[in-house]
């Protein structure tokens, strides 16, 4: 689609960061991102993204696995079939594909405690029924 661009590791992209398709997706003063109507409301974007991770609806699997960087989701993504990447313009990587068939997500938090407090509520926004996310850890040599 639109936006779309194939990357290293035969991986398609979807990057907001592209001013053009940012605007499309980001609200303007005069309108307000549509939100949930509960008291833990999750702001969107005006195509239904959630904020940080820029994902939406069917972008994320019910299994994730939570790596801090980029380069580790982007080295993981070698084991899966047909992976997709979403680039949040907040810093985010999302890649989603098949792991033995098995629908798997890598999102990339960046570092620290409250990224991953962005990354388990909106992943939670977007994928329907059980979820289930883990960490890979890091370890120095």
């Amino acid at each position: 689609g639109p936006g779309a661009k194939r990357g290293r590791l035969g991986v398609t992209a979807v990057s907001p960061r592209d001013p053009k398709e940012r605007r499309k997706t980001m609200a303007t003063p005069s309108e307000k991102p549509k939100y949930y109507a509960d008291t833990n409301g999750m702001p969107r974007t005006l195509d239904g993204r959630v904020t940080h991770l820029g994902v939406t609806e069917g972008d994320v699997a019910a299994r994730i696995l939570s790596v801090g960087s980029a380069g580790r989701a982007h080295t993981l993504a070698k084991l899966l079939e047909t992976p997709t990447l979403v680039d949040s313009a907040r810093g985010f990587t999302t890649i989603t594909g098949g792991f033995g068939g098995v629908p798997v997500s890598i999102i990339a938090t960046g570092m620290g405690a409250p990224n991953m407090d962005f990354v388990v509520r909106e992943a939670r926004a977007v994928v329907d029924g059980p979820m289930a996310m883990c960490a890979y850890p890091y370890r120095s040599a």
